[in-house]
Formats: structure tokens, sequence, C-alpha cells
């Protein structure tokens, strides 16, 4: 059976990929899950703390997970070609073809059956596949295909009362509004209807609310929580404090980084969301860097927003491209060694701020 998982809303899909883990994996427990572990560097896409949580393998099945990001297209047929030395079932899980061009063009020219009659394969894709004509092919092999939109900001409150049934409604609707009163890139979000807004909650802001959500419900076990509770735990603050930090790291400023670095970790902060916003940041300094360095700055070009912009610019002079390619090469490094369980997420970071952080430019 072929499954693919796409959309903009990667909390959601991510929540789905899991549930599907569940389902499959978690009958007749009896062993932690082996896992395929290839890794190319991607973006962003913010990795979930509980959605990548290791399952624990059911009788008669093999759990396998690949980023196809870095894998060839003759790598990524023998891994569903491949059968288990035990004959059990197999359940593969392929993440971010679309963001490995070559591969995608093989697999709409090539005569290639995903299919498999015993195995689950799952495709995952942080966005919207069917906008790319190349995924076509891929898409029409598919048994089942799930996108996940955007949410309305109803829609989302709506969603929370579900996953957390004890909290009131007003309540996951003052954490929405929180954790929307900073936007993405550091600044404040957009009035309500405006563009930003008819968009739907970002993908972002939905970890952020149910980061919050989880917390608030693991501090007021008994009772109902309250608008003191919010500002206690200081909910919908964690964007602000997390661009201190990335301010801090880019500045060089490695005493403040690494305190604010221990302030996340004790504040429960998944360190997924740190190294992911450190990578998005590095990618800007090198796509602003290049612009200006052939020209004026043009922010609609660069389809970033002006904040962001003009707070890069000020970053740029103090990392030559030696220093960028080689933390590039320090991200993906760490990036492969944290999913394959060689260093913790919370290590991963760590030594990424000290890399960046370390006088040389």
């Amino acid at each position: 059976m072929l499954i693919i998982l796409h959309g903009e809303d990667t909390f959601r899909s991510r929540q789905k990929l899991k549930e599907l883990q569940k389902t499959y994996l978690e009958k007749n427990k009896r062993s932690p899950a082996s896992t395929g572990a290839r890794s190319g560097f991607s973006a962003g896409g913010g990795p979930p703390p509980e959605a990548d949580a290791p399952l624990e393998q059911a009788s008669g099945w093999n759990f396998e997970k690949y980023d196809a990001a870095g894998l060839t297209f003759q790598e990524l047929k023998g891994v569903l070609e491949a059968q288990s030395l035990f004959a059990q079932k197999r359940f593969v899980v392929v993440e971010n073809i679309l963001e490995n061009n070559d591969l995608v063009n093989e697999l709409r020219i090539m005569d290639y059956e995903l299919r498999s009659s015993t195995d689950i394969v799952v495709l995952y894709e942080r966005t919207n596949v069917t906008k790319d004509a190349d995924y076509k092919k891929v898409l029409e092999q598919a048994d089942k295909v799930q996108e996940f939109k955007r949410l309305s900001q109803n829609e989302v409150v709506k969603y929370f009362v579900n996953l957390f049934p004890k909290i009131e409604r007003a309540i996951i609707q003052k954490v929405l509004e929180r954790c929307q009163s900073v936007g993405p890139a550091g600044r404040p979000a957009g009035r309500a209807g405006g563009k930003d807004f008819k968009l739907g909650v970002e993908s972002n802001t939905m970890w952020q609310i149910h980061n919050e959500l989880s917390k608030l419900r693991t501090y007021k076990k008994e009772g109902i929580a309250n608008d003191h509770d919010l500002d206690l735990l200081q909910v919908g603050t964690t964007q602000a404090q997390i661009f201190s930090t990335i301010d801090a790291i880019f500045q060089k400023n490695s005493d403040k980084a690494f305190y604010n670095l221990l302030l996340h970790w004790q504040g429960g902060e998944h360190p997924q969301v740190v190294f992911n916003m450190i990578e998005m940041q590095l990618k800007n300094i090198a796509l602003v860097k290049e612009v200006k360095e052939v020209g004026r700055v043009n922010t609609e070009q660069l389809d970033v927003h002006p904040y962001v912009v003009k707070k890069t610019l000020a970053l740029i002079d103090k990392f030559s491209w030696d220093k960028l390619k080689n933390l590039y090469e320090r991200v993906e490094s760490l990036d492969i060694k944290n999913k394959t369980g060689v260093i913790s997420t919370e290590l991963a970071c760590e030594l990424l701020v000290a890399a960046i952080a370390s006088g040389n430019k």
C-alpha cells in the first residue's frame, strides 16, 4: 500500500504520520524499532517533539525511515524492493522526495511500481505536491492521499479543543492569540483579517500552540486553567525569546547565547525548533549576502519580509562565504548525527551555536 501525506500544515501531517506508525507498529509491542537512516540537508520544517518519538516495533513488522533528500533513484528503488531477513512485513517512511529534483524527475520518466502488496510505504512531503507536475505520476500510484492545508483560526481552536478536552475553549483561544502576537519572523503578527490571517495559521504557530497547551496541561493537573496561569507560564512568549537567542548567536555573543539556550532547555522548549530556526537564519544570511554582492537588495525579489532583510544586512559582513560553507556542512553533519541517534538534539544545537559564535569569519 502506498500512502502520501503532504501539505503546509506539518503539525497535523506529523500527527497523522505518528498515528499511522502507531496503528501498524504498536500492536504486540516487543522491542525498539529498527530504523533506516539516510539524511540529506533539508530546510526548516520543524521537527516535532512527539511525532518523531521512537516507537516500539510490532511483532511481524519491520520499521524503516529514510530522508529522500539524500537518495538517488537506485537507492530509493533498493529501499522499496528490500526484503526482510525474517520475512516480516515492512512499514517504510520516505520523507522529502519533492526536495530532491533529480529523484522526482527520474520517478516521472521511469516506469516503476511504488506500490507493494504486503508492505506499507508512506511518502511524507512538507509542501503541497499536487502543484508539482513532476509528482503527478507518484500521486497516480497512491492508494491514499491526504493533504493538510492551513486551518483558519476558528478551525485551529476547534482542533485543539478536541486534542485537549480538559482545557476550556476560551483558554485555547487565548493561547492561539498569544502565540500569534509575535509572527514567524520575530515581528508583530498582522491584524486579524489581514493577508497572513487569510492564509490560515502557520505550521510553526501550530507547533507552538501544541507545546504551550501541553505545558499548561502538565502544570494544571487539577482545576481549570485561567489567565493567571498563562501569565505565570509565560504562554505565547517563547517565540520572542527564541528570536532574542538567535540574535545573540549571530551577533557572536556566546555568553548570552548559551545562557539563553539553558533557559530554553529548562523551560521545556524543544531543541529541534531552535536548531531549525538557526538553520533558517543561516539561509537568510546566504541569500541576502549573495544579492547584496551583485547589486541593491530588493525585498520583493527575495520574497523575504523587509524587517528580516534589514536585520540580516547587519550580519552579512560577519560571515565570509568560507564560513557559511563550513556552517552549512556543520548543519548537515549534526543533523545526520542527531537523526541517527549519535548525539542528542540539545547537543546538536549547542555544537552548532559554538561553531557560529566562534571568532573567525
